[in-house]
Order: structure tokens, then sequence, then C-alpha cells
């Protein structure tokens, strides 16, 4: 505060010099004046500095909501149930082919010759095998092959031999055709067998075959 002072008086100073020289006013005496100007610049510089600060704009705070997360219990999955290892099949007509009694794989035969087919079949199923059971031809050559009936009552886990009547081509060359047991509903069932024959070309000797009854 005293430094402020000191920069101030001397103006005040130079006051009386210049009104004395205008001869208009009476002259104070220098000091006297010198400590009235100190006097009030140190009230004014108190109260400036004592006086209550006006209040700043200050803005209310913002107020952040509180959410509250309320949790669902999320739904606990039915476990997936998971099947056997292994599963036991059960058929009421099954069949199982056991070997082929008449004309194996590869048979030689003449053009046009007629022979008979017949392959072993064990009923591998729960039911009987009654009347109505047929075998019938499938896929590839038919060889004038025609559905016929089984010869006999086959129960489970009994066999039979089961027989058709074919013609071989008369054009040289291998054929085979596929047949299939069959319900009384006309339902296939069971593996599949098949008859693979070879036409002989001319002047191949053929050994003579007698179809069965």
């Amino acid at each position: 505060m005293s430094k402020r002072i000191a920069r101030i008086v001397p103006l005040f100073l130079l006051l009386p010099l210049l009104l004395a020289a205008c001869g208009t006013v009476s002259v104070r005496p220098a000091a006297e004046l010198t400590a009235e100007f100190q006097t009030a610049v140190e009230q004014t510089i108190a109260a400036r500095d004592t006086a209550t600060p006006l209040p700043t704009n200050t803005r209310p705070p913002t107020l952040t909501p509180t959410v509250t997360v309320t949790l669902t219990p999320s739904e606990t999955p039915t476990p997936t149930p998971v099947p056997p290892t292994s599963v036991v099949e059960t058929f009421c007509d099954n069949s199982k082919f056991l070997e082929d009694v008449t004309i194996p794989d590869g048979t030689l035969l003449s053009p046009g010759q007629v022979f008979e087919k017949t392959w072993s079949f064990q009923n591998t199923g729960r039911c009987s095998w009654k009347e109505g059971y047929t075998i019938g031809w499938v896929s590839g050559d038919v060889l004038g092959g025609v559905t016929r009936p089984l010869p006999a009552v086959v129960a489970p886990n009994e066999t039979v031999h089961v027989t058709v009547r074919l013609t071989a081509p008369f054009k040289p060359g291998a054929y085979r055709g596929v047949w299939r047991l069959f319900n009384s509903k006309g339902e296939p069932f069971g593996e599949f067998v098949s008859v693979l024959i070879v036409v002989a070309g001319p002047g191949t000797s053929v050994p003579t075959r007698t179809p069965g009854p």
C-alpha cells in the first residue's frame, strides 16, 4: 500500500505551486495537504479491500439422475436329451441273403438260354412271411423275369430258397439284374440280391444246363 501512495504524493505537491503562480487561490502548506491526501487515499484503499465481493453468476449444479437397473433372471435352458450311442432297431419284415444256390455270379450261358436263379434267405424280422410275400425285380437287366410268390411260410429265423425263371439275351456280353423281397402290402424289405451272367459269343462252348421244374 505504501508504494502506491509514494507514487501519487509527488503529483499533489505540485498543485500549490501552480495555484500560487496563478494568484487566484490561497496556498495551504504542502505538509498539511500531503497528510490529508495520504489519509484519504489510505481510507479509500482500505474500504475497497474490505468491501464485500459481489456475487458471481454461478449456475446451480446439474443433478444427474440415478438409474436403477433391475436384472431379470434369464431362463435356465432345458438340457437337450443325448441320444443313446447304440440303437437296436426291430423290423416286422427283414431278411438276410445267405448264398447263391444256382447260377453263381459270372456264369457263362448260351444266347437265349432259359435258366433258373435261386437264392437262399433267412427271415431276420419279427413277422412270418406268409401268403402274399413275393420276390420281384427292382433294377438292372430284367432278363424276362417276373414277380414270383415265396414257396412256403417262413417264420422268424427260418431260411428259404427263392427261385425266379430267367432268359439270357441273344447278344453276347455281361448282364446283371437286381431283385428284392416284398411283403403282402407290396413294400420291399431286407437285403438286395442279384443275378450276374455272361452270354457267350459265337463259337464259344457252353456247358449244358437244365432248368429246374
